[in-house]
């Protein structure tokens, strides 16, 4: 009787155990052929925050990563989004790329390496090898910022 119990209870445990690792192997699929990498990388990224002060943003380095929380002040906060190009330059300073076509430009600031802020995520643990760094995208269209965004570079 013990020994049915038993063998009951395993054969459960082992199902069970086949169900996540298979509701696991689908999500880990998905996740990778149809939402991508750099997606799931954006989605999973730190959320850390301090209040966005232009002085600091200027005198920061790359490497003190101080740009990265602050980015994400003003993302937040959705404090750019209005100005001109010369409001963005004179609050942010020079970008580090400057990309313009016909009806858009895109000023690029270096924010901190993607190891001070990495990506985590229990569901893809190995995905992220957090080897490059996060910017900060900010778009204009006909010269007004219309979207601010990290990215991964």
């Amino acid at each position: 009787m013990r020994r049915k119990v038993i063998a009951q209870w395993l054969t459960r445990a082992v199902g069970v155990l086949v169900i996540m690792w298979l509701i696991f192997g689908v999500n880990y699929i998905v996740g990778l052929v149809f939402i991508g990498v750099p997606t799931l990388e954006l989605a999973f990224r730190p959320r850390r925050s301090v209040p966005f002060e232009s002085e600091s943003w200027r005198s920061a380095t790359f490497a003190s990563g101080t740009r990265y929380t602050m980015a994400q002040d003003l993302i937040l906060s959705d404090r750019l989004r209005g100005m001109t190009t010369a409001e963005v330059l004179a609050m942010l300073g020079p970008p580090v790329r400057w990309r313009r076509s016909e009806f858009v430009e895109i000023l690029t600031y270096e924010l901190a390496a993607q190891q001070q802020y990495p990506a985590r995520s229990w569901l893809y643990p190995w995905l992220f090898p957090n080897t490059g760094s996060w910017e900060l995208d900010v778009v204009l269209s006909n010269g007004i910022v219309t979207q601010t965004r990290i990215r991964g570079a």
